[in-house]
């Protein structure tokens, strides 16, 4: 299963560098987590993989 987000960055970090740190460390930590993937040059894309669709609803509720 895989979750893929996009953004679109405004001028400067405005806390993103943190929050984006945040989030990567507290998907590490949920159960049947199996990696994930960034881009970025304009539109950002992440993509998270998850061993089933219950995983990624739990980091859904894990990160909401």
């Amino acid at each position: 299963m895989a979750v893929i987000f996009t953004s679109v960055r405004t001028p400067g970090d405005n806390g993103y560098a943190v929050m984006s740190a945040s989030l990567d460390a507290l998907a590490r930590e949920q159960p049947d987590f199996l990696g994930i993937e960034s881009a970025r040059d304009g539109l950002g894309i992440t993509v998270s993989y998850w061993a089933d669709q219950a995983a990624a609803q739990g980091w859904k509720r894990a990160a909401g």
